[in-house]
């Protein structure tokens, strides 16, 4: 668990369909696209940008709103254990970020909500029940999500 919490995200690309694995095999047939590739930030762009996201501002509501979903999280029967508070600092870290990327200097719920499911998911840990009722990590997200109040 200590493991996965460490991740800031979790993204699942799934297989390309048959044309573009098609695609992908005959453009690296002679060569590689990592061969061509061009920066794009310097290292101080980068540690900018970074300095930047952690100057959106998380009103007290909204950080409120990332507490009160990681609590049900702590709370949950399907969860054998929920998210801790690196998690917590992630999901508000990530929230920044999003709302940075948006051109926004401030986070809102729904910023909140984009990310959960991307933050949260792989630092849950299922009881045995839910696992053999075939609920996903990402079953008990989206539904937390869906019944914590959202600031107004």
């Amino acid at each position: 668990e200590a493991q996965l919490d460490r991740f800031l995200i979790h993204l699942q690309l799934g297989y390309p369909d048959t044309e573009n694995e098609i695609d992908i095999l005959f453009s690296q047939s002679t060569e590689h696209p990592v061969d061509h590739l061009e920066r794009v930030l310097n290292h101080e762009e980068v540690v900018q940008m970074q300095d930047q996201v952690k100057t959106v501002h998380v009103d007290q509501s909204v950080a409120r709103y990332m507490i009160d979903l990681v609590n049900a999280t702590r709370n949950d029967p399907r969860l054998k254990l929920g998210v801790s508070p690196r998690g917590s600092l992630m999901l508000f870290r990530a929230s920044q970020a999003i709302a940075f990327l948006k051109n926004r200097n401030f986070v809102l719920p729904d910023d909140v909500q984009h990310m959960g499911e991307y933050v949260l998911a792989h630092r849950l840990i299922l009881t045995s029940k839910a696992k053999y009722s075939s609920i996903t990590k990402l079953d008990v997200v989206k539904d937390i999500v869906s019944k914590v109040k959202v600031p107004t």
